[in-house]
């Protein structure tokens, strides 16, 4: 399956993938996918508890098309390989609820350049404060944010949000 779209005559045309909760998945098999993905704009792949840095890194750096990211629940994603939606200058809407490996750190870094980011959500993300909010709050383009359930989002980061460009 992902070793024909990876050889392009397959993924030429594919623009919405949603691999969700596929066990079988491994890091080379979407490793190998990304070669042939060029034109992705919408990647799915909640509940891929095995779904390393590496492999999500390489998926989104080879296809900067990409402006929806659903990450949903995947357990062994980090900082590290979520650094990788710096890449992904036309990127919409990104959903990283119950994702319990990001942390404060990622925020100000990833979302630097997504300046066209308008949804998103960290629900259920305990680890993520005002130091994410505060690097969200100078988009301009955003519209729909959901923090519920981050323990580290203080009132202060609220304030930052909605006295940013968007709020």
């Amino acid at each position: 399956g992902l070793y024909y779209l990876s050889t392009g005559r397959g993924a030429r045309l594919l623009r919405h993938i949603n691999i969700s909760g596929c066990l079988q998945l491994t890091t080379q098999g979407l490793q190998t996918f990304a070669r042939g993905a060029r034109h992705l704009k919408s990647l799915i792949l909640n509940d891929l508890f095995t779904l390393e840095d590496d492999a999500f890194s390489e998926l989104v750096t080879r296809t900067g098309r990409i402006e929806h990211v659903s990450l949903l629940n995947s357990g062994s994603l980090s900082n590290k390989g979520l650094m990788a939606i710096q890449h992904c200058h036309q990127l919409r809407m990104l959903h990283l609820s119950h994702n319990l490996k990001i942390t404060d750190t990622f925020g100000p870094l990833a979302f630097r350049k997504c300046v066209m980011l308008s949804h998103l959500t960290l629900a259920d993300c305990a680890n993520i404060g005002d130091r994410t909010i505060k690097a969200i709050s100078t988009l301009h383009h955003l519209q729909t944010v959901n923090v519920s359930r981050c323990a580290g989002v203080s009132d202060i980061g609220i304030r930052l949000l909605v006295d940013g460009p968007s709020g």
